[in-house]
């Protein structure tokens, strides 16, 4: 009796560890056959299973499919490649950052999407920071890449962050106040539909304010989520984005205040001062301008030796720029102000 439990336990065992080599089996043999429509259906089994095997024969998949890079949606291969990243994302699979180079153009979302977890994709990520418009996109790659403390991300933000100085020039004794704001998003909406007879696929939008089921990738000064919705089989799926206002501006100095550790207040006051000056003369106004500038100049050059301490490497030979504006409220002097030109300066 003992003997008869044994061989049907392990018989019973045997059983439940063949099923999923055998839904394995099915998925790389549908991603092995011709038919576009089997080879979607083959991902998408693939990306529904817990398999070491599932996700190596998705990664060969995206070896071969790499000429269908262009395909218009709509069409068979297109169905086929968005069935194959939305079983990569769902399946978290890893794909290697050089197998996905040729679909950085074309398919530049879900290639971020699944950048984030190559932990080698630095060269990837900065390369698709190079070429990205959309502000969204470009929020997730260099969140990314903060994720990363790259140091080519300090480097190139240092070189772009806009540097300035407000002067607020008044009459003697005027103290009175000034403000002002800004605000607004950009929604969109359109419809998705794929070839007939596909299975369930999942497209992608990345967002920079978050609702019920979206996906964090990256964190940063503003976060970004990624957004996912399934396109039935035969059905027509509408969708809508609503996206902040990616103020590339703030978002850099964020990113420089976290790569060096620095509160980010500190940092925007150190990139973007404001100082009042009451006018009193030509000559006193060029000495104070000249001082406030050169104590800020002082200040960014502390900065970056804070930041090479940090680990950010090297800046040397950067030039940086300060632009000064002037904001003339003076209402009993009259006159132009003398010239106030950039300063311009070598990092060491």
């Amino acid at each position: 009796m003992r003997l008869a439990c044994l061989l049907l336990a392990l018989a019973l065992g045997a059983g439940a560890q063949s099923l999923p080599d055998s839904e394995a089996a099915r998925a790389r043999h549908l991603l092995e056959s011709p038919p576009w429509r089997d080879k979607a259906w083959g991902a998408y089994f693939a990306g529904r299973l817990e398999s070491d095997e599932s996700k190596e024969s998705l990664i060969e998949a995206f070896r071969a499919a790499s000429a269908l890079r262009d395909a218009m949606p709509v069409t068979e291969e297109y169905g086929y490649l968005a069935t194959l990243f939305d079983a990569a994302i769902q399946s978290e699979t890893t794909v290697p950052a050089a197998l996905l180079e040729p679909f950085e153009e074309s398919w530049r979302t879900t290639v971020i999407i699944l950048l984030a977890r190559d932990p080698s994709a630095e060269n990837s990520l900065l390369r698709l920071r190079e070429g990205s418009s959309d502000p969204v996109q470009w929020l997730a790659v260099n969140n990314l890449l903060l994720a990363r403390k790259s140091q080519a991300l300090f480097s190139s933000t240092l070189s772009e962050v806009e540097i300035s100085h407000a002067f607020d020039l008044r009459d003697p004794g005027d103290h009175s106040g000034y403000g002002g704001g800004t605000g607004g998003g950009i929604c969109s909406d359109g419809g998705l539909v794929m070839p007939k007879g596909f299975p369930p696929i999942g497209t992608y939008r990345l967002v920079d304010s978050a609702i019920a089921g979206d996906v964090l990738l990256a964190r940063g000064p503003e976060d970004a989520y990624y957004r996912r919705f399934v396109v039935p089989t035969d059905v027509q799926k509408g969708f809508g984005v609503c996206r902040g206002m990616v103020d590339r501006q703030r978002i850099r100095i964020g990113y420089l205040a976290m790569l060096v550790r620095l509160p980010e207040p500190q940092v925007e006051n150190l990139l973007q001062p404001q100082s009042t000056i009451e006018f009193q003369n030509d000559a006193q106004l060029r000495r104070q301008w000249d001082a406030a500038l050169s104590a800020q100049e002082a200040a960014i050059r502390s900065f970056v030796r804070t930041a090479q301490a940090n680990g950010m490497g090297t800046v040397t030979g950067m030039t940086l720029k300060i632009t000064p504006t002037v904001q003339d409220r003076r209402k009993t002097t009259a006159g132009p102000t003398p010239p106030l030109t950039p300063r311009e300066f070598v990092l060491e």
